[in-house]
């Protein structure tokens, strides 16, 4: 039986999941060609930003980006405002107490994600390669994959889960 008469036998949603294994097989690799070139960022999980993102605590040094629709986001980022973030995923927001807290109350499971994958939305500081915080995360998801060139911020979209077998266990702070 020759290849083409295989995917043919494959249902819709398995090609979907093959193409999902692909997807995240880039994802992976494309996160060990940037953490080789020695500007990738990294997610340090912390209840502090958690609970400053949930309590609408609007931080005024930074600018607010949202990423999913605004009606129902995947995630929240705040980056120093002397940074620049290039993105076409991502869209500035202006935000307050209020605005912010309803925003993150709108932050949840992905649509069609099956329950045993559901997470609950966890903060996170965002910390350059030499320790330097460039700014806070809100998600569902553990992740993006953040770049620095000097003041530009490159963060991919969408975010993802950690690859399996990578834990965050113990890593709040």
């Amino acid at each position: 039986m020759d290849a083409k008469k295989l995917v043919m036998r494959r249902s819709p949603i398995e090609n979907v999941r093959i193409g999902l294994k692909y997807i995240g097989l880039i994802i992976v690799l494309s996160t060990v060609m940037l953490a080789c070139s020695g500007n990738i960022t990294y997610f340090k999980p912390s209840w502090d930003v958690s609970r400053m993102f949930e309590n609408g605590n609007v931080l005024p040094d930074h600018k607010y980006y949202v990423g999913g629709p605004v009606s129902k986001p995947n995630a929240v980022v705040a980056i120093l405002k002397e940074y620049t973030l290039e993105s076409d995923s991502w869209k500035e927001i202006s935000v307050d107490q209020a605005s912010l807290a309803d925003l993150i109350k709108r932050v949840g499971f992905v649509p069609g994600a099956k329950e045993k994958s559901r997470r609950l939305p966890n903060g996170a500081r965002i910390v350059s390669p030499d320790g330097t915080p460039v700014g806070i995360w809100y998600s569902v998801y553990d992740y993006s994959i953040v770049f620095i060139d000097g003041k530009r911020i490159s963060l991919t979209y969408p975010p993802s889960t950690l690859p399996a077998g990578i834990s965050t266990e113990g890593a709040h702070s």
